[in-house]
């Protein structure tokens, strides 16, 4: 064994940026996750996914939101650069899903990465490629409608030890799903389409019509969309209002077969809430019963609520998130 001490070095901006960016883009369904959240907050009514290899080989995302203006694009993929934010106090308030000007950037440090958008005000589209996280060429015009498409390929082709260890692109595809359900579920006046390119069609499609219930029984099974019921809390001392919405409960004993689906929001955001979860479970099991589905929309005050504290937004934590999950699990609700 070698004697010799190794000497403290500051790494470079480069090795930075790509290790930061697989923290935020560990598979491609974060990828895609980032990329629909800022269609959502480009305001589109309209978001089609289409992939390819599980996301592996290509993610194409195409919205009818606001777009980008030409003069941004050259600086689109760069770390720290956003819309969203100007102070960090203003952290204490968000109210969009993008916050820390990382996604696009750590997206094209990890894939060949094609933005083509036009705004209301913009004559033609204008393109832009990017590797590396950085500019390729210069900015071309293009055809486009309004809004944006962003198109991901060969995501992880500079990463060869994490590629390797997607060997199953069905189950990136079914974690693409499942995103796109969630977001289709709470969104219900946004049309999504989710589409494998190696498959045959549309794997679904949504109306857009504002109708949750309908959506709910288009996109899952017959017990998990049985019986929709809703429910409604409001606690002003607490400072958040809730809507849940629940299939009809199932007894354990018949429910093996079951296979349970929970989708939680807080501010529009989908998060882990594994405390929230354990609450609802138990409500249920104690009388020896099981809810295949269950749909959670938290509205709390932003400035009472911290989203950043995973690089992947996908938990959040909230104050007197004890009392909140507490009121809820005593279903002091109304229908």
């Amino acid at each position: 064994m070698s004697s010799t001490i190794p000497r403290i070095i500051q790494l470079s901006q480069n090795v930075v940026d790509k290790i930061a960016a697989g923290e935020v883009v560990i598979r491609p369904v974060n990828a895609v996750k980032e990329l629909v959240e800022n269609s959502l907050d480009a305001g589109a009514t309209e978001i089609n996914v289409s992939i390819r290899a599980g996301g592996l080989e290509l993610i194409k995302i195409q919205d009818n939101g606001h777009g980008i203006n030409r003069e941004e694009l050259s600086i689109a993929c760069c770390r720290f650069t956003t819309s969203k934010l100007r102070e960090f106090e203003d952290l204490q308030k968000i109210q969009t899903f993008g916050f820390r000007g990382e996604a696009l950037a750590s997206i094209s440090l990890v894939s060949n990465l094609i933005i083509t958008s036009r705004t209301a005000n913009e004559i033609c589209a204008s393109k832009a490629c990017y590797r590396e996280g950085k500019l390729i060429g210069q900015i071309e015009r293009s055809a486009g409608l309004l809004g944006t498409t962003i198109c991901v390929e060969k995501l992880f082709q500079n990463m060869p030890s994490r590629l390797a260890a997607f060997r199953q692109p069905n189950e990136e595809a079914h974690r693409i799903a499942d995103i796109l359900i969630r977001y289709s579920i709470h969104y219900p006046k946004i049309s999504f389409s989710y589409r494998r390119l190696d498959g045959n069609g549309y794997d679904f499609r949504t109306s857009g019509d504002g109708d949750q219930h309908s959506t709910i029984k288009r996109l899952l099974h017959e017990k998990a969309s049985n019986g929709l019921t809703n429910l409604e809390f409001n606690n002003s001392s607490l400072h958040f209002s809730a809507k849940i919405c629940l299939a009809t409960p199932v007894a354990i004993f018949t429910s093996k077969a079951v296979q349970t689906r929970n989708v939680y929001f807080v501010n529009g955001r989908s998060v882990e809430s594994f405390r929230l979860q354990k609450s609802f479970d138990s409500i249920f099991t104690s009388r020896d019963l099981l809810c295949p589905f269950a749909s959670f929309s938290l509205l709390i005050d932003p400035q009472r609520v911290d989203v950043n504290i995973h690089p992947t937004k996908k938990l959040v934590y909230f104050l007197c998130e004890d009392d909140i999950i507490e009121f809820i699990g005593k279903g002091e609700g109304s229908k």
